[in-house]
């Protein structure tokens, strides 16, 4: 049986082999824990999310075509954020990231 993922950008569930794994960056991975019972404080700072071309970083992740429709949605609707449920950074991922990752992995 193979694995379906959502794609972020355009919500189409698809073979893991057509998309592309996002997810934060491992200083941003875990937010801040206040150690009290019950309360939970949020990082002070946005997570970054990169490319994770192995498929192995920890935490969540979001997955995405690599094609610059479901690229520009996801961004738009601010999709990541909701995937990962905190707020992140994508400023630093670019569409060429997500496309070398594809081409790279299709190489292999």
């Amino acid at each position: 049986m193979v694995p379906v993922r959502t794609c972020v950008g355009c919500r189409r569930r698809v073979e893991q082999g057509d998309v592309v794994r996002l997810a934060l960056a491992p200083e941003a991975a875990e937010p801040d824990v206040d150690r009290s019972p019950g309360r939970r404080r949020e990082a002070s700072q946005p997570g970054r999310v990169v490319v994770d071309a192995a498929g192995r970083m920890p935490g969540r992740g979001a997955w995405i075509h690599p094609e610059q429709e479901c690229f520009d949605t996801a961004v738009r609707r601010k999709a990541f954020s909701r995937a990962f449920r905190r707020p992140v950074s994508v400023e630093s991922l670019s569409f060429d990231d997500v496309e070398a990752a594809a081409r790279s992995r299709r190489r292999s």
